[in-house]
């Protein structure tokens, strides 16, 4: 026979209401306890007759009862640990394939259907279904429950939107009124509204489109990623725009000094022609816009 699983020992606790080793156990502690009191009686007796030819072996008969109660002991573990394996496999034990096939109830479980391994893996892919479909089904409600919140909201809006317009049109119908032609010039300055909102829908439209051209992530991130050249025309044009409003600020400059001459800061035609003359019209040494740099494009060459 085959050793004990796990299942046929909780079967077989539930059944006889304590484990199967527990009776093995009472069996040699019996066996045990029935040998020392033989060990004990053997002491007893030999020890009344202790002497011998007037000589005491009284230590020499402890040593043997102890002995031979260890020899016992040991006798008695080996043969009944061959016992214990025996009852366990052959006497307390129930057949597997009972087990496995349902065969083996006890009376409390005979209201209980029992499965097999393929049955319980049908049934816990139905579970994992049923536990997916209401999922989505708990989706769909609070879907729902968003949805229906903004229906509620927007009908609110709708009645508050209502009830203004029928105040607005209530004021303006009234002629009773005593500022009523100034209700109504503004009445008359709101009517093109829709005009101007369909104007500006379509304006924003159109910045729209134009903004996906020429501001869209794509165009930048190439803008970015591409090296910078000298001669690229976004360069250019900055470098131009740069002289151009340089050499517009130095000529306001010389004007004025011009204008309030000074004996230590005068310049001549001919100093100002030259100043004139070797400002480019593409190119200026002007890195960056400090004081520094228009000094140094101003100082005479």
């Amino acid at each position: 026979m085959t050793a004990p699983t796990m299942r046929t020992t909780l079967l077989l606790t539930e059944h006889l209401g304590y484990p199967p080793i527990s009776l093995v156990d009472d069996i040699i502690n019996a066996v045990n306890e029935l040998m020392y009191k033989c060990t004990q009686a053997m002491e007893k007796y030999l020890l009344e007759r202790n002497f011998v030819g007037g000589h005491d072996y009284t230590e020499e008969i402890r040593v043997g009862i102890a002995k031979v109660e260890t020899l016992w002991e040991h006798s008695v573990d080996r043969s009944f640990d061959k016992l214990e394996l025996y009852i366990l496999r052959n006497v307390l034990q129930i057949p597997q394939s009972l087990i496995e096939n349902g065969s083996f109830r006890l009376r409390h479980h005979d209201s209980l259907v029992l499965q097999s391994t393929s049955e319980s893996a049908e049934e816990n892919e139905m579970v994992a279904s049923v536990e997916n479909k209401l999922q989505e089904l708990r989706s769909k409600l609070q879907q729902h429950k968003q949805l229906r919140d903004e229906l509620h909201r927007s009908q609110r809006l709708l009645w508050q939107i209502q009830k203004y317009k029928r105040l607005v049109m209530a004021m303006f119908a009234d002629e009773n009124v005593a500022t009523n032609e100034e209700q109504r010039a503004i009445w008359r300055s709101l009517t093109p509204i829709n005009e101007s909102l369909r104007f500006v829908v379509s304006q924003v439209r159109g910045l729209v489109l134009e903004s996906n051209d020429k501001c869209s992530s794509h165009h930048i991130h190439s803008l970015v990623a591409a090296p910078e050249k000298e001669d690229s025309p976004l360069l250019h044009s900055r470098t131009q725009y740069l002289a151009q409003n340089t050499r517009l600020e130095l000529q306001e400059l010389l004007a004025n000094e011009e204008s309030q001459p000074n004996p230590k800061n005068h310049y001549s035609d001919h100093d100002s022609t030259l100043l004139t003359s070797h400002l480019p019209d593409d190119e200026l040494p002007v890195n960056s816009p400090d004081l520094s740099a228009l000094q140094r494009a101003t100082e005479p060459r």
